[in-house]
């Protein structure tokens, strides 16, 4: 099986970053991992008011018998900047892509798998090497799996909790998960 894929959003006029009860509102980051709604992010002092958002990517997976391969570019552009002060540029750009691939060494079971990403633009550049297993817990169903992984992450741009990234680390993350979708 072999599926291509792309997308393009594209958010003009965009309200405050800041404002945490707007429907339209995520945590849209720079190449380095900071908030764009931190004060200081683009300017010492200055906090983001508005800005327009264009992200474009394009996915390509492969699956045959057991093995898999899938990857994905993105580019992210900033525009229309304006803030409660004086800002250095009016627009940002960055750009990033994962490539990972897995092989069932117990059919429908146990996957063996390993990744690498990179996010890089204005701000900085980040990465990710890793490497892991995911044991399908029920028969023939992908609903309920733990994983196991190992990654080597310099100067992350990620930051979630539920992921275990923290934006700027660099070091060695190790995760189990028990991951149930329904």
């Amino acid at each position: 099986m072999i599926r291509l894929g792309g997308s393009y959003t594209l958010a003009p006029g965009r309200g405050s970053p800041t404002d945490s009860n707007a429907v339209e509102n995520s945590s849209t980051r720079l190449s380095d991992g900071t908030l764009i709604s931190e004060t200081g992010a683009f300017a010492p002092g200055v906090t983001l008011l508005s800005y327009d958002l264009s992200l474009a990517a394009v996915d390509l997976a492969f699956k045959y018998r057991g093995l898999s391969l899938s990857t994905e570019w993105f580019a992210q552009n900033l525009s229309a900047l304006q803030g409660d002060g004086p800002l250095p540029l009016s627009s940002t750009q960055a750009y990033g892509g994962f490539v990972q691939g897995g092989y069932f060494v117990l059919p429908q079971k146990v996957e063996l798998y390993s990744r690498a990403s990179f996010v890089t633009g204005e701000y900085g550049s980040g990465s990710e090497v890793a490497g892991g297993l995911n044991w399908f817990i029920l028969p023939g169903r992908s609903n309920l799996r733990f994983t196991f992984d190992t990654a080597w992450l310099e100067s992350s741009p990620a930051d979630q909790n539920r992921t275990g990234y923290a934006a700027g680390q660099t070091g060695l993350l190790i995760r189990t998960q028990i991951i149930a979708t329904y």
